[in-house]
C-alpha cells in the first residue's frame, strides 16, 4: 500500500513474499515525465514492477490503471502463472474480475482501506477468498 503523503524512500522495503516472482503496482500520476520517472524508481526500489500511467491534474484516476491491472490479472490466471493473487483495491468494478479469476481455480485475496470515502465496496469482500 502507498498511502497519500507517504515517502517510500524514507521507509522500509515492502515485504514481498520470498516465493513471489513479481509484485505489480498500478497507479496514475499527474505531472511531467520526471515526476512519473521518480514514482517508477520509488516503486522499483520497493521491489514492485511499476505500471505508472500519466493523468491530467483534473482527473481523479486513470482508466489505464484499472484496465491494465485487469488484463494482467486475467492473462496470468489463464497462463497458469499463479495459484493465488492479492488485489489491493476496494472498487466494486473489480467484482467480475475476481469472479472470473476464481472460475479459473485461483484464489483471490482482497485488501483495502475500510474508510468508505476511499472507495470501499463491501460486495467485493463477499466474492473474494
Amino acid at each position: 500500500m502507498w498511502p497519500p503523503h507517504w515517502d517510500p524512500l524514507s521507509s522500509y522495503m515492502f515485504p514481498v513474499n520470498e516465493g513471489a516472482v513479481r509484485a505489480y503496482y498500478y497507479t496514475s500520476v499527474a505531472g511531467d515525465d520526471m515526476k512519473i520517472r521518480n514514482v517508477k524508481e520509488a516503486l522499483r526500489y520497493l521491489r514492485f514492477d511499476p505500471q505508472v500511467f500519466k493523468k491530467s491534474p483534473r482527473q481523479q484516476k486513470s482508466k489505464g490503471v484499472d484496465i491494465t491491472a485487469t488484463k494482467d490479472m486475467l492473462r496470468h490466471a489463464y497462463a497458469n502463472n499463479y495459484d493465488g493473487t492479492a488485489l489491493i483495491a476496494g472498487d466494486g468494478d473489480y467484482i467480475p474480475l475476481v469472479d472470473e479469476v476464481k472460475r479459473r481455480g485461483k484464489n483471490v485475496f482482497v485488501a483495502f482501506f475500510a474508510t468508505p470515502s476511499l472507495g470501499l465496496n463491501r460486495e467485493i469482500a463477499l466474492v473474494a477468498d
